[in-house]
């Protein structure tokens, strides 16, 4: 009994390894929420990490609420690549923004203001990795 008991403890962390694993492979061709605050004098705020799915695909995001009538300029960053600034980006915009990040990286969104913003602006939205 002790064995078949054995047996069956790993055959379920072994299914939830397998399914795990899986998962997080396509994390990135998924939407997901982020809030992030960018701090006032050209501060930086990012959302959270995804994992790549497809390599040197478009990092896409909708932002849902820019703070206030400030605009904002955002940037795909992976852990070997800085991408070019996308400008201005307001409530309700959605961007598509290129990159060279290899599939199965962290990548994240970074979010800027200018140097004469004088408070911190609030970004929310969706986005994915691709």
């Amino acid at each position: 009994m002790k064995n078949a008991g054995s047996r069956l403890a790993g055959a379920v962390v072994l299914g939830a390894l397998l399914f795990g694993g899986i998962g997080a492979a396509y994390a990135g061709n998924t939407y997901a929420s982020f809030s992030t605050t960018v701090p006032r004098f050209n501060g930086l705020g990012s959302t959270g990490y995804q994992t790549k799915a497809i390599s040197n695909a478009h990092v896409q995001f909708n932002s849902t609420m820019v703070g206030g009538s400030y605009v904002v300029d955002a940037r795909a960053e992976g852990p070997a690549y800085i991408g070019p600034w996308s400008r201005n980006v307001g409530d309700g915009d959605a961007r598509s923004l290129s990159n060279t990040i290899n599939k199965g990286s962290n990548t994240r969104i970074s979010f800027s203001n200018d140097l004469t913003t004088p408070q911190n602006v609030q970004v929310s939205g969706k986005w994915r990795s691709q």
